[in-house]
């Protein structure tokens, strides 16, 4: 009989980590979607196109070694390498 209360114990223990487990991913995926938006909202703001702006962070982040590097990629900061490589917007 103490077996049965402890596999019943045991599994309700393993529901609840799994519980946990499950919304902290959700609360990842919800601050990665917030961080991704904020980026896009300030790149938008500072008048840079969000792709070409997200395809150079996305592209320089992983190489950037100092705070300086990093700095470098805020919207307001950061220059496009070449004019030409971003394209005048659409009109609406």
């Amino acid at each position: 009989m103490d077996s049965n209360i402890l596999a019943v114990n045991d599994s309700i223990t393993q529901e609840y980590f799994l519980m946990i487990l499950a919304h902290g991913n959700r609360l990842c995926y919800y601050q990665a979607s917030a961080a991704l938006y904020s980026l896009i909202v300030m790149a938008k703001t500072a008048k840079i196109n969000p792709f070409f702006y997200l395809k150079a962070v996305f592209t320089e982040l992983p190489k950037a070694t100092t705070i300086e590097d990093v700095e470098s990629l805020l919207p307001w900061i950061w220059k496009p390498e070449s004019e030409k490589s971003i394209p005048k917007p659409l009109l609406n």
